[in-house]
């Protein structure tokens, strides 16, 4: 059976980094954000997102490392995380399509009755 592997397609590591950077910068981007962000939108970040988060609920100053750049607009960029954890989803999805595709034991009327319609 074929194995794909998707999501990992679809990170930032660099827009995670400079997201954090600007919440320690303005930790009031936090409050105004908090809705767009959950661990999840962090991948390769989610430990120092949960630090952060947790400092900065308790009124503390987190810090992130110095080579870590604020973003030039922190909105745009939580945005784009948003986007690309909706997209890691869909990949996955895809993934599972792909992997039943090849399973022969699965009917094909069995995969298509289980795909929603376009």
């Amino acid at each position: 059976m074929h194995r794909y592997s998707l999501a990992e397609e679809f990170t930032d590591p660099a827009a995670e980094r400079a997201l954090l950077a600007s919440l320690i910068h303005t930790p009031m981007l936090y409050w105004n954000l908090l809705d767009l962000l959950t661990p999840e939108v962090f991948p390769t970040e989610a430990a120092t997102w949960q630090r952060v988060a947790q400092a900065l609920e308790l009124e503390q100053r987190p810090s992130v490392p110095a080579d870590w750049p604020p973003a030039p607009d922190p909105h745009a960029t939580a945005q784009r995380l948003l986007d690309l954890h909706q997209r890691r989803l869909l990949a996955v999805a895809q993934e599972r399509l792909a992997q039943a595709l090849f399973d022969e034991t699965t009917p094909a009327p069995d995969i298509a009755g289980k795909c929603p319609e376009m």
